[in-house]
């Protein structure tokens, strides 16, 4: 190999050693301020200058914003995103300069476990809410380091909510399903340029908290997909064919996966050949 493919190589090693130890450390301070009591209102939020230097978040990197949000649940659950402010006097061709951005975390549960969130750290449930969360981060710090162009964002914020939230209204669950078209979901959104990497670092954390193979955790992510189109076409009257609006999906997460953990390779040629 040449001496500048061994180069590029070892930058992109270094890319992605550098985000798992943000997501490490997010996770871990997360963990610690809840356990402190700094979580009790419901709100808190955690500068980037309270994380070590060495960690090096893009520049418009701001910090994690917790928040707490009310359900009938009586265990916690995890949703994120990543909050993006552009910088309205630059741009750099068709990407637009970002101002500032802070990774997202919201908290679901009742009244009950708000007040005692700081108890709900250490008790039995605690690696579940670890498992949900280091995914989160992990994909949502994907994008914080990609370049951005806002024709990317097919889904605004309450429409994206179907995919995340499992504490949603019934009433609101119907009214966001009736507005979303399956393949342009596909497409626009699960296949654009900066979704598909940060689900597939999310497909991986996942599958290593699980201590499950990465493909089965991809296959887990298509019949989620197939289910949703499923959804959509009994609520919209469309006769959306599950499989056949998932393959070009299945087809392009596969051929990505391959390319980005090449380790995989085997399991993954498998699953292609049977889908």
């Amino acid at each position: 190999m040449q001496m500048k493919s061994l180069l590029t190589e070892w930058r992109k090693y270094l890319i992605v050693e550098t985000k798992d130890e943000q997501a490490l450390a997010i996770s871990r301070k997360v963990i610690n301020d809840i356990k402190d009591g700094k979580f009790n209102k419901g709100k808190h939020f955690i500068p980037v200058s309270e994380f070590p230097d060495n960690l090096k978040f893009p520049s418009h990197f701001e910090g994690v914003y917790l928040r707490f949000q009310d359900s009938p649940k009586t265990t916690i659950s995890v949703s994120g995103g990543l909050q993006r402010e552009e910088d309205k006097t630059k741009e750099d061709g068709e990407y637009h300069v970002l101002s500032k951005t802070s990774l997202l975390l919201i908290f679901s549960g009742n009244s009950f476990l708000k007040k005692f969130m700081s108890d709900y750290i250490g008790g039995p449930n605690t690696n579940d809410l670890i498992s949900q969360m280091k995914p989160i981060i992990r994909h949502e710090l994907e994008h914080a380091h990609q370049k951005y162009r806002k024709d990317m964002e097919y889904l605004p914020s309450e429409l994206i909510s179907v995919l995340v939230n499992k504490d949603m209204d019934n009433s609101k669950l119907v009214s966001v399903l009736t507005q979303l078209d399956a393949e342009q979901l596909i497409k626009k959104y699960y296949l654009n340029e900066n979704e598909l990497p940060a689900h597939l670092v999310q497909f991986m954390k996942q599958a290593k908290l699980k201590s499950i193979p990465y493909v089965e955790e991809l296959k887990a992510f298509f019949d989620q997909v197939e289910m949703l189109v499923a959804l959509l076409s009994t609520f919209q009257g469309k006769q959306y064919d599950p499989e056949q609006t998932t393959r070009l999906l299945k087809n392009k997460y596969i051929d990505a996966s391959i390319k980005r953990f090449p380790k995989q390779a085997n399991d993954l040629e498998q699953l292609k050949q049977s889908i």
